[in-house]
Order: structure tokens, then sequence, then C-alpha cells
């Protein structure tokens, strides 16, 4: 019998385990299910021993996330609202009160329900400037709320309505 390489070890489990996936994955479950407890226990009394290294990695978990999320809002409201990103009704400017606005509206209800991270991917992938745009929160609201912004359509402004009468 030849003495085996540990990259040919390693082929041959790799093999196996493709093999038998569905049967690890059943033997997997069963056993967490028996020494669930003691599973459970053990991951407690390790976490308790280590709170300043969970501490920390919730810390960098939570910073990557959101630098992540910064960046891919910043190509989205890019992609759609030119370089540097402006409200298209308005022209405000400002970063943290711009939003992206769906021409169609049964879509924005669907992304309502959905993750921001989800919904932001979808539309860096998209990229169909026919179905959104770029509008400041105010503008946003307008529009959603009274069928139009004041800034272009000042009939629709309700204190107009109210100046009139």
């Amino acid at each position: 019998m030849t003495k085996q390489s540990k990259k040919e070890i390693a082929e041959r489990c790799k093999r196996y385990n493709e093999s038998h996936r569905e049967e690890i994955k059943k033997w997997k479950h069963e056993n967490y299910l028996k020494h669930r407890d003691e599973i459970y226990q053990k991951h407690r009394v390790w976490h308790n021993k280590n709170k300043d290294a969970v501490a920390r990695w919730h810390q960098d978990y939570n910073r990557r996330g959101m630098k992540n999320y910064y960046s891919k809002r910043f190509q989205v409201l890019t992609l759609y609202g030119g370089n540097p990103p402006v409200c298209q009704c308005c022209g405000e400017k400002e970063m943290t009160v711009l939003t992206i606005d769906h021409f169609d509206l049964e879509q924005g209800k669907r992304d309502a329900r959905s993750n921001i991270i989800t919904v932001t991917n979808r539309l860096l992938k998209e990229n169909d400037p026919s179905k959104y745009q770029v509008l400041c929160l105010n503008c946003n609201f307008a529009k959603f709320r009274y069928g139009g912004c004041p800034h272009r359509y000042p009939e629709k402004s309700p204190w107009r309505r109210l100046q009139i009468a």
C-alpha cells in the first residue's frame, strides 16, 4: 500500500462528501438534535468567557455592513440621479435626504416589504432609469400624498387650495 499525499486524501474526502451530501446532512441534523443542549451550553460558556471578542466582532461586522450599505447607496443615487446626485424635481443635493422614487407604484409597494440591501442590489443590477428617479424626501412624499410635487405642480399643493378659498 502506497502512502498518499495530503492533497490526494483531501481530493478523496471531497469526492466522498459530494457523493454522500444528503446522508451527511441528515446525520449532522440528527446529531445536532441529539446533542442540542450540550452544544448550547458549550456555546454559552465560550460566549461568556469571550465577551470582549464577541463585542469587537459585532462592532466590526456592523461597521463593515454600514460602509457597504452607504457605498452601494451612493452608487444607486449616482446611477439614477447623476454625479453628484440631485433631486430631479427641486435640485436638492444633500445626500442624506435623497431617495429613490418608483414610477411604478406597485413596484414601490413590493420594495417597501423587502430588505433595503436586496432592493439596492437589484437597482444596481437593473440600471433602468425609465423605472426610477432620484427625489428628495419632501418631493417624494408630496408626489405620493398629493399626486405631485408643489415645485412642479403648484396647483396640487393643499396650501394653495386653502389660500384660494
